[in-house]
């Protein structure tokens, strides 16, 4: 069972139902179309999903048909009447979508705490033609907590909790990009960058080895292992309007750059073929492989071996991933309405 970390709070919350919801509540993860098989997501956990299952998947909460919801209701009863309450109706349960890179968080789900059981044999997230803006992030991923808050104000009472919205119990699950947490930060060309590296002025990009991380083996992220120059005003014109459909491409193009040069680099070393995933598995490489492949053993190793023989597929893959196409539409189309 995955274990979350818990939040030391300076008042009595519902212990055994922060306990009750960790050991009983799923996330389910399941394909609307096509081959695929349902994913089962603990609390705690994090489930990476390529950008089209992001925003086409079936998202449910759900606690098996069998359990029992009874004992943990009446449990839950002694802190309501300690708040003044003579049930649980001061109790709510509310499921937020919230989106870290965005910055938004909107609610998907409320139900008093006594519909506990509602969620038996699951209740979906992602209704058909209401799919909820914080489960369509092809590119960014989303966090889903489920909370148990106080849903009025109560006389305040030592050691109590009494302000209204305040949590008493929380479980999280993550959903991420499989490309979060590989690190890559371009960093400005300056002219006096430009001379130290014998650039000319029409120089847009350059990339190099991290002299302070030369083997690829031991670097995490891109960060660790290259260091990408992007010309200063051309990375400013982009950081200012990062949904511009040229931005979006050029951060694109930019980024499949990096990923080109780390592979012309792995590819000239001698020791590629001896290299086996378990090596690999945290390290850049492994994230690497990650883009372009689900979590399941075969497709990893799968993925793993087009990497070593094949670096021209499994580069094109990565850009498949990255929507390239679709931005360099975006991009060619806005130009052309411009043109008319």
């Amino acid at each position: 069972m995955a274990l979350e970390n818990r939040d030391v709070r300076p008042f009595v919350d519902l212990y055994e139902v922060q306990k009750w919801l960790e050991e009983n509540v799923l996330l389910t993860v399941a394909p609307i179309e096509g081959p695929g098989e349902t994913t089962y997501l603990e609390p705690g956990s994090t489930h990476r999903l390529d950008p089209k299952s992001m925003v086409q998947s079936e998202i449910r909460i759900a606690i098996d048909e069998e359990i029992t919801v009874g004992p943990i209701l009446r449990s839950a009863e002694g802190l309501a009447k300690q708040l003044g309450s003579k049930d649980n109706s001061i109790f709510t349960v509310v499921i937020y979508g919230s989106s870290p890179y965005l910055r938004f968080t909107e609610e998907l789900l409320r139900f008093p705490l006594e519909k506990l059981n509602s969620l038996r044999g699951g209740h979906s997230l992602t209704p058909e033609g209401k799919r909820p803006a914080s489960l369509r992030l092809p590119h960014h991923g989303s966090t889903i907590d489920l909370v148990v808050l106080l849903n009025k104000e109560v006389g305040k009472k030592p050691g109590l909790p009494y302000r209204l919205g305040t949590w008493l119990a929380r479980i999280r699950f993550k959903l991420a990009n499989p490309m979060e947490g590989i690190g890559f930060s371009p960093i400005p060309l300056t002219a006096q960058k430009r001379q130290e590296l014998g650039l000319d002025k029409q120089t847009a990009t350059f990339a190099r080895v991290n002299p302070s991380q030369p083997d690829v083996l031991e670097a995490t992220t891109l960060d660790d292992f290259v260091e990408f120059y992007v010309d200063e005003e051309l990375l400013s014109r982009m950081s200012s309007n990062p949904r511009h459909p040229q931005s979006a491409l050029s951060q694109v193009e930019i980024f499949l750059s990096a990923i080109k040069f780390v592979m012309m680099q792995i590819h000239s070393e001698p020791w590629l073929d001896d290299l086996n995933f378990s090596d690999v598995d945290e390290q850049l490489i492994g994230k690497l492989i990650r883009i372009v492949s689900n979590e399941s053993a075969s497709e990893l190793e799968r993925s793993f071996e087009l990497f070593k023989n094949n670096p021209s597929l499994f580069t094109a893959q990565i850009e498949n991933h990255c929507d390239y196409r679709r931005r360099l539409d975006d991009s060619l189309a806005l130009m052309a309405g411009g043109s008319r």
